[in-house]
């Protein structure tokens, strides 16, 4: 789980990546999400789940059967320099 804030901003986004930058196959896994694309919490904030399985959250990022990879987030012309998201272990139900 990674949840965060982002300032406001032209967009914002998350990918993930293997090792060497490269994104997951995106036509066959969802692998990353957008401004857009997200489902915000009633404060503004947003959760995002990083799993193998879909676990039925709305922003739920396939990991495509990696074990390992990268987390990449940008924000483009953002207002302020956004806070550092905060990620945490969960076992899966």
């Amino acid at each position: 789980m990674i949840e965060g804030r982002s300032p406001e901003c032209a967009y914002w986004g998350v990918m993930l990546w293997n090792p060497f930058m490269q994104t997951y196959d995106y036509r066959y896994e969802r692998i990353g999400i957008n401004k857009q694309q997200a489902t915000y919490e009633p404060d503004g904030s947003w959760r995002l789940v990083v799993a193998g399985r879909d676990p039925g959250h709305p922003n739920w990022l396939s990991t495509a059967g990696h074990h390992h990879g990268v987390l990449f987030f940008r924000w483009f012309l953002a207002a302020e320099t956004p806070a550092t998201p905060v990620a945490h272990v969960e076992k899966a139900p």
